[in-house]
Formats: structure tokens, sequence, C-alpha cells
């Protein structure tokens, strides 16, 4: 599974990955695995470019993180190359998958992992 959120902004991350802590805590025999884990397997998020970019590349990974630019709306950037130097201080293959190849991977249709059969549906993943 991947989904993708965009025009949303990130800064509901951090608060989802407190309350998914204490869930999992409180609830864990629920979860077949770690959900934040989960998250950061198949979930892609934009930030918005006046948010703590860095800091979200840095909670999530720069392997989840988009770049979005939405002009002429108020989250999108006139010139949105600039958007490079929200993120200058990663590497430049960090900056490639988010700038780029992020996006790309996530509209690259997948092969399945294993044939879907009627026993594997809503079966936890």
């Amino acid at each position: 599974m991947r989904v993708a959120s965009v025009e949303n902004g990130s800064t509901w991350v951090p608060e989802l990955f407190v309350q998914l802590k204490k869930v999992c805590k409180s609830y864990g025999s629920l979860f077949n695995g770690d959900p934040i884990e989960k998250f950061k397997r198949h979930v892609w998020v934009s930030p918005f470019n006046e948010e703590d970019v860095p800091g979200f590349v840095r909670l999530v990974g720069a392997d989840r993180t988009l770049f979005g630019s939405d002009f002429p709306h108020a989250e999108g950037l006139e010139n949105p190359v600039e958007y490079v130097e929200e993120i200058a201080e990663f590497d430049e293959e960090s900056i490639r998958k988010i700038m780029h190849d992020n996006a790309r991977a996530l509209v690259t249709p997948q092969p399945l992992a294993a044939p879907l059969d009627a026993a594997s549906v809503g079966a936890r993943a």
C-alpha cells in the first residue's frame, strides 16, 4: 500500500506519532508490528515550505518526503526551485529523492509482493 498526503503539510505527523506510541503501548497486541515504522514504509508526505522541513525529514526520512509546488496557492512557491534551500543541509542523494525521485517512485506501478487470494484479503499486514 502506498499513500500520499499532499496539500496538508506535515505538522500533523509528529502528533500522530505521539498518539500512535501511546496507543501501541496500551494496546500493542492489536498491532502487527510498529505502526510508526509501517507509516514510514507506506506514507509519503509533502511538507509546506514554511514548515520545519528539515525536522520533518529527520523524523520520517528523505525517502518519504515529497517536494510539492502548488503555486499560485498559498502553499506554493513562485519559484519552486527555491524549495531546495529548505533542504540544503541534506546530501545530494536525499535532495534528489525529495525533489524528484520519491514522486516518480510513488506513481510508478509496483508488482504485488504476493498474489491476493480470499484468505489474505483483510489479513493484517
